[in-house]
């Protein structure tokens, strides 16, 4: 075993893992974009638009849904981009 400390239930290093067990990595603030609910549809999905100008298809985060936070017409909202395109996940209403 090498002289970095492993981080307990994971494979990764400690070193390579900053915030040591992974919670919370996807709303850590890295890759998301703010934009305004234009549109609110069926099943909790939510036509964005951007700062640029390009309107994507929203769908409201797990937690989000757990908790259930209200999503309004108007509401400015933090998203993450889907890397494949197409859709894009509402993480945090602002």
């Amino acid at each position: 075993m090498s002289d970095e400390t492993k981080v307990p239930g994971t494979t990764v290093p400690a070193a390579e893992n900053p915030d040591g067990n992974g919670v919370g990595a996807a709303t850590d603030g890295k890759g998301t974009v703010q934009g305004l609910v234009v549109e609110a549809l069926p099943n909790t999905l939510f036509r964005v638009e951007l700062a640029d100008g390009e309107q994507v298809l929203s769908y409201l985060a797990g937690k989000m849904r757990l908790h259930r936070i209200r999503v309004l017409v108007g509401d400015r909202v933090e998203i993450i981009k889907d890397p494949y395109g197409g859709r894009a996940r509402v993480v945090r209403r602002l």
